[in-house]
């Protein structure tokens, strides 16, 4: 039995596209189910960031979360010393470099199906356009790039018996 697996990281975007295909009928609930998981998931690697936030974050007297004012943007921002940031840093990227893993059972195989035809066989246009503005460029470009690891995460999946 093999698995669906991607990286953490990856979650957001897979869902937040899969949410902009035009699907019908059985394929669209079929994508409702499958991204209601990965919201699951995504809702979990969020309550560790916040973890992660209230363990590393100045506090006032009263136990409170400080903010502070960035020098250079004027926006206020959590107010985290530069070695915590560095802790901060290096323990959510090992959260977002972690696999979710969703096992091949009955329940679920079908969704897996769906989706996988759904990602593999695609008519959506990847990849910047001359009239995209540079920030709509670099996101079309990492939406590009994304594309590629689900495609590989989709394809590694046998629903062979």
């Amino acid at each position: 039995m093999t698995s669906f697996k991607l990286k953490n990281k990856y979650l957001v975007s897979l869902g937040s596209w899969l949410n902009e295909l035009s699907l019908q009928g059985n394929e669209s609930r079929e994508r409702t189910r499958f991204v209601n998981m990965l919201i699951e998931r995504i809702n979990e690697n969020e309550k560790f960031r916040a973890e992660l936030l209230d363990k590393y974050v100045n506090k006032d007297e009263s136990g409170q979360k400080k903010k502070t004012t960035n020098p250079e943007t004027k926006e206020e921002v959590w107010d985290i010393s530069e070695h915590n940031m560095n802790e901060y840093i290096r323990e959510y990227s090992e959260l977002m470099e972690e696999d979710y893993v969703m096992d091949i059972l009955e329940g679920n195989k079908q969704k897996l199906k769906v989706m996988k035809e759904a990602v593999l066989n695609t008519k959506y246009i990847f990849g910047p356009q001359e009239v995209d503005t540079p920030q709509e460029k670099l996101a079309k470009l990492r939406q590009m790039n994304d594309y590629e690891i689900w495609c590989q995460a989709f394809e590694s999946v046998d629903f062979k018996d």
